[in-house]
């Protein structure tokens, strides 16, 4: 429910039936406070890549992204 509320396009896309329930839960792991604004920049980017691209390959770009996104991590 959370996720509904922080990624709207994703929100809509599940809705729709265009991703899965496994798309929303990976983009509301990489959604943290050190992400958020370039999350609300390239989440449209993200699903629409999600409607595209098998999940296993999806998820390996939404990795590459997060290394981009907070090189740092949690650190």
């Amino acid at each position: 429910a959370r996720a509904m509320k922080k990624l709207p396009i994703a929100a809509e896309a599940w809705l729709g039936g265009d991703i899965t329930g496994d798309h929303v839960r990976a983009l509301s792991r990489v959604c943290n406070p050190r992400t958020v604004e370039l999350m609300a920049r390239d989440e449209a980017v993200l699903v629409a890549n999600a409607k595209e691209m098998r999940f296993d390959h999806w998820h390996k770009a939404l990795d590459y992204w997060l290394l981009r996104a907070d090189p740092d991590g949690a650190a």
